[in-house]
């Protein structure tokens, strides 16, 4: 059972757009799309760049 929001081998991940990997998150959250949730998520995705 997977219950990750995002998975994808580590090649893939480093060539995805942040928008990307947010979108899928917030399309496989079954929490509830706040904004302070897609905000942590984008300052995360800074971090990361």
């Amino acid at each position: 059972m997977n219950r990750s929001f995002y998975s994808d081998k580590i090649e893939n991940f480093l060539l995805t757009k942040a928008e990307e990997v947010i979108g899928e998150m917030a399309l496989k959250s079954k929490f509830a799309d706040e904004l302070n949730q897609k905000s942590a998520w984008r300052e995360i995705s800074w971090v990361m760049l």
